[in-house]
This record gives structure tokens, C-alpha cells and sequence, in this order.
């Protein structure tokens, strides 16, 4: 059998509802010279096996690990397993479009570039867009925000051997970090091709504001001679940042207090309505 030409890579470990779907997804692609590798990371739900049992399985791969060993170490089963020139990750529980490979393949042609991303659609409990646009200094300061799929060389795995377990959240920003430290270009499609289920039990959705600072801490940490080369361009981010936050703070702290005058004075009107009607 030949190789196919693109591998998905799909860590599987709760929310079982969402795995079928994201496989239909990835299998209504319009180019379908593709496999999909499944990793089951000892999921306490239903399955992968049992989930996916009538599909295709020269299409869909099923890889299971004895033990949950976490997304990035799911993901590096996949990777290694994997047989396509291009690998791209898809979570179990998002979508992607069914252009997505389409409309970003023609970006790799150019032997330089080593990975390509879109804009990204929120969907369920949130509808929100982002198109934020990826550079060293907007990853090191957080301004870029997460970086949530991106369609690259499997060289490029192979040469930085995968995704750092360490990581917890924010694997896709150091693996982002590590392959422009080894030269390699990455460029955006502005379309929003990957679709980002944003549920209240998603893993990142449970405490954000957690993950965000230890991302930030991470980048830090395993990154400190990237942080100490851009220190300039991050703490002009985060002032930046801090004044905007400070205004919108004091916007709303005002606003709140219009709000609560505009409360008292209508509390205060009806409790004089209600004295001056005449008894019976």
C-alpha cells in the first residue's frame, strides 16, 4: 500500500460523544488521500476500539496505551506511527472543515515553510473567532494567545522528536518555539478552517486563567535564552497590556456604579410610591 500523503493525529481520552464526529470530520476532507491515527490514552470512557469499530480501518487507526499518559505523549504514539508526509494534530473533540486541507496544503509547497495554521471558529458554548497571527516575540509574550492546529512536515517531528511531555498545556506553542529555533518558517491562512468546540468540561476551558499563567511559565522556563533575547519587545506587551486591562477595569467600575445609582434612585422612587398610596 502506498503512503498516504497527510496523517491526522487524534489523542482520545474523555468526552466520547465528541470522537465520531471529529473522525467524520476528518474523513469528509475533499483531498482524501489521508489516514487518521487514533489514539486511545486509556480512556475511562467507551472505547476507541468499540467507538470506531465500523469504520474503515485502512483509513482509521486505532492505537491504545496502557496507561493515560497525557495529550503531547498520545500525540507522539500518533506522530511516530504516523506514515504522511504532513501531519496534523485534531483534538477529539473539535472539527475540521472539510476544505481545511485544501486550502492550506498549497502554503507547504514552498520547501521553506514548515507548517501552516488558520483562524480558528469557536462552536457551543461560545462563537467567538480567532485569526491571531504567530511570531516568536507574540508566543513569548502571550500576546499571540494558544496556537490550537497547525498542518506541518512530518520532518519536522521527526527532527525535534516530537511534542515535549513536559507540557502539560501550551505543547503546540513550544513545539511552535522549537521549530523557528531550528530554522524552519511557519505561515497563516486567515480563513477559519479548524472549528474549536468550547465546552464547560473541555480541559482547558476549567480553569483558564490557571493554564494561561502556567504556559507563560513554562515558556520561561524551558525558553529562557529566547525570553532574555526578547525581554524588550515583552515587557513593552505587557505594559501595554496592563494599561488596557487597567481601563477597562476602570470603564466597568464605572459603569457599575451608574448602574447601581440608577438602582438605588428606582428602589427609593418605589418604596415613596408605596407610602404615599392611600391605605384601605
Amino acid at each position: 500500500m502506498s503512503k498516504p500523503l497527510i496523517s491526522i493525529i487524534v489523542p482520545y481520552y474523555t468526552h466520547a460523544e465528541f470522537l465520531r464526529p471529529a473522525i467524520d470530520s476528518a474523513l469528509a476532507q475533499t483531498i482524501t488521500d489521508l489516514e487518521v491515527i487514533v489514539v486511545d490514552d486509556a480512556s475511562p470512557c467507551e472505547a476507541a476500539t468499540s467507538l470506531l469499530a465500523p469504520y474503515d480501518k485502512n483509513k482509521v487507526r486505532i492505537l491504545t496505551n496502557t496507561s493515560n499518559m497525557g495529550a503531547s505523549a498520545a500525540r507522539n504514539v500518533a506522530g511516530r506511527a504516523a506514515t504522511g508526509t504532513f501531519i496534523l494534530p485534531l483534538d477529539s473533540d473539535d472539527l475540521l472543515e472539510p476544505d481545511y486541507l485544501e486550502r492550506t496544503l498549497p502554503a507547504l509547497e514552498d520547501p521553506r515553510v514548515g507548517g501552516v495554521y488558520t483562524a480558528v471558529q469557536c462552536f457551543g458554548d461560545d462563537d467567538a473567532l480567532y485569526d491571531q497571527e504567530w511570531t516568536m516575540e507574540g508566543v513569548l509574550s502571550g500576546k499571540a494567545g494558544a496556537l490550537v492546529c497547525m498542518l506541518y512536515r512530518k520532518a519536522i517531528f521527526d527532527q525535534l522528536d516530537g511534542y515535549d511531555t513536559r507540557w502539560r498545556v501550551g505543547e503546540d506553542s513550544d513545539f511552535f518555539l522549537r521549530g523557528l529555533k531550528a530554522g524552519w518558517s511557519f505561515v497563516r491562512n486567515p480563513e477559519p478552517l479548524y472549528r474549536y468546540r468550547k465546552h464547560h468540561t473541555s480541559a482547558t476551558a476549567a480553569k483558564p486563567s490557571r493554564d494561561l499563567k502556567e504556559m507563560q511559565m513554562n515558556i520561561i522556563k524551558y525558553h529562557p535564552e529566547l525570553c532574555s533575547e526578547h525581554l524588550t519587545k515583552i515587557i513593552e506587551y505587557k505594559e501595554d497590556r496592563y494599561w488596557t486591562l487597567h481601563d477597562e477595569y476602570k470603564h466597568l467600575h464605572d459603569e457599575f456604579h451608574k448602574l447601581l445609582k440608577l438602582y438605588e434612585n428606582l428602589e427609593s422612587g418605589v418604596r415613596l410610591n408605596a407610602a404615599a398610596k392611600p391605605h384601605s
